[in-house]
């Protein structure tokens, strides 16, 4: 029973983690690249970038409220039965 129960915790942290650590790595990849810019005009470049900021942050608060609810479904569950 432990062992299954085991597995079951791995195999649904790394459903759920993994893709949410990875994301960070990119973000993190993406802010090491010193010169990344466009060919587009500065105040065109500097609103394409704002809203490059926005998209991926916005994708990691939405793996991270993916976790959160998981882990409030599971204790609601928990609670219920």
């Amino acid at each position: 029973m432990k062992r299954m129960n085991l597995r079951r915790i791995l195999v649904v942290g790394v459903w759920y983690w993994l893709p949410a650590i990875m994301w960070g790595a990119f973000i993190i990849f993406l802010a090491t690249i010193p010169d990344l810019k466009s060919t587009l005009p500065t105040t065109l470049d500097l609103v394409l970038r704002k809203i490059g900021h926005m998209v991926v942050y916005f994708v990691m608060t939405l793996l991270l409220a993916r976790i959160g609810l998981r882990e409030v479904t599971e204790r609601s569950v928990r609670l219920a039965a």
